[in-house]
């Protein structure tokens, strides 16, 4: 394990952090089962949430403060199950809503490649299934219905990235209601987002769009893909991901009110697009910066190379001239063949861009950590010009999502390989960091 910095001696996990004090948690789970990690969250009394699955079911997990599994939590802090009965279950993002109950969301798939729908799980704090919501305590919202389909083996070979993509959001409104992100596919290759509110019971709230509880997230009449929501400061919701129009896939961005109508002063009626060159383009992550500006975070993929991507657009889509001359900021990494992807993204004090990203076609992959100023230039205070390299393993360290405890670097994620079990973590980075 390499946990030093390339200019320094200083290390770079921190040592009071993980039960042996590494700086590195690997989770354990009841029965000794394997798991692979899809999300996490740093709840308010700083203890830490990964959602993850374990076989065919979610887990949910939490750690105290210090990276120590909480036995209050579950079973020997971890608790998992199904969002219903089905072929799979898999949490993806959590988070702690105002009552301090537990929100967990994934997918669940009826059967194997059926198409995925947004399943949720609501539990107390010790990791109870809260009855009131849901089918006692769990749900799967598909408010479209869908002819039930197999792939077949063609189109599972050509199955892209886009396609496999498993992100989300779910926020808790100041009422307490859910607004909810999924997409729904009418086919292997058509398909369109699909923004919900919920009930504080889990159920389709029909006051919200006109009495159908949910809008469709479509660019024109093109495929669209919808990967990441936030909530603005001014109430409004914006929403990442990709639109495919004319063969090839472009980054795209969408706002909406609080009824769910699109803001038509943003781009054009409520969309913008982003063609990066290359031959999938998408954004995966938004986060609002301090002058309200919106940061996109994806990637662009070309000749089976992936260039990582930051874009920044103001309240009408328009690119933030103070942002790189209003340009995207693209991030190569010479040392993977296969390029680098970035697959989380927060903000630090001060405007800083965290980002957390993972080297493509590795044997040994590490796991990159960059920080970008508020220009989008790299910080170069922060670990080597402004990238910090973690090596865990000899072989793959994917992470793959980054929180902040106390100002500190968190970062949750999965070792693969391919004579040994998954086995997922997560990290501290020394308060240098």
């Amino acid at each position: 394990m390499n946990t030093s910095s390339n200019t320094s001696t200083a290390p770079i996990l921190d040592p009071t952090f993980g039960p042996d004090e590494t700086g590195i948690t690997w989770l354990q789970y009841p029965d000794g089962v394997s798991g692979i990690a899809g999300g996490m969250s740093v709840a308010p009394d700083n203890k830490i949430l990964i959602a993850a699955r374990t076989g065919t079911e979610f887990s949910l997990s939490r750690l105290n403060a210090d990276g120590r599994q909480d036995d209050s939590f579950g079973n020997q802090g971890t608790v998992t199950g199904g969002f219903a009965p089905g072929f799979r279950s898999t949490g993806k993002n959590v988070q702690v809503l105002s009552d301090r109950n537990i929100l967990l969301e994934g997918w669940f798939e009826l059967e194997d490649y059926a198409p995925q729908e947004r399943g949720l799980a609501l539990f107390d704090d010790k990791g109870v299934p809260v009855k009131s919501f849901g089918n006692g305590g769990f749900t799967v919202i598909h408010p479209l219905s869908t002819p039930q389909y197999r792939l077949s083996a063609e189109e599972i070979k050509r199955k892209g990235p886009a396609a496999s993509s498993q992100r989300g959001n779910t926020i808790e409104l100041p009422d307490g209601k859910l607004m909810v992100l999924s997409y729904h596919r009418y086919s292997y290759y058509d398909e369109v987002g699909v923004l919900m509110r919920l009930n504080k019971n889990g159920s389709l709230d029909t006051t919200f769009a006109d009495g159908k509880g949910y809008i469709l997230i479509q660019y024109l009449a093109n495929s669209t893909w919808a990967g990441s929501l936030i909530a603005l400061k001014d109430g409004t919701f914006a929403v990442a991901g990709s639109a495919y129009i004319e063969e090839k896939t472009f980054a795209m961005m969408a706002r909406f009110d609080t009824q769910g109508s699109p803001i038509k002063d943003f781009g054009i009626n409520g969309y913008i697009t982003f063609d990066f060159e290359g031959e999938l383009n998408q954004l995966t992550e938004l986060i609002e910066m301090p002058d309200k500006s919106i940061i996109g975070v994806g990637s662009s993929h070309s000749a089976l190379v992936f260039k990582s991507v930051l874009v920044c657009v103001d309240a009408q889509g328009k690119a933030v001239p103070t942002f790189n001359r209003g340009k995207p900021v693209f991030t190569t990494y010479p040392q993977a063949t296969g390029g680098i992807q970035w697959s989380g993204a927060v903000l630090r004090t001060g405007g800083r861009i965290l980002t957390v990203g993972n080297p493509l076609r590795e044997a040994n992959s590490q796991i990159v950590l960059a920080q970008f100023k508020a220009d989008g230039t790299l910080d170069a205070a922060f670990g080597n010009q402004g990238l910090l390299i973690l090596d865990l393993t000899d072989h793959l360290d994917i992470a793959e999502a980054v929180a902040i405890q106390l100002n500190q670097i968190i970062v949750a994620g999965n070792a693969l390989s391919s004579i040994t079990v998954p086995r997922n973590f997560a990290l501290r980075c020394s308060p240098l960091y």
